[in-house]
């Protein structure tokens, strides 16, 4: 329910919403989207996606 109202909200804003089933497949997203946008350097943060994956 909540990640449905989230999702719902989200696209109206135009943001993309991206749903992994992994810490694997979740850190290949990331890759992907790096990739895509010709990403040189990454800088990690403390966030709780991090302590997630």
């Amino acid at each position: 329910m909540w990640l449905e109202t989230f999702e719902r909200e989200a696209t109206q804003r135009s943001a993309t919403v991206l749903y992994a089933e992994s810490t694997q497949d979740a850190a290949k997203l990331v890759a992907e989207i790096a990739r895509r946008h010709d990403v040189k350097k990454v800088i990690k943060t403390k966030s709780m996606v991090s302590e997630e994956m």
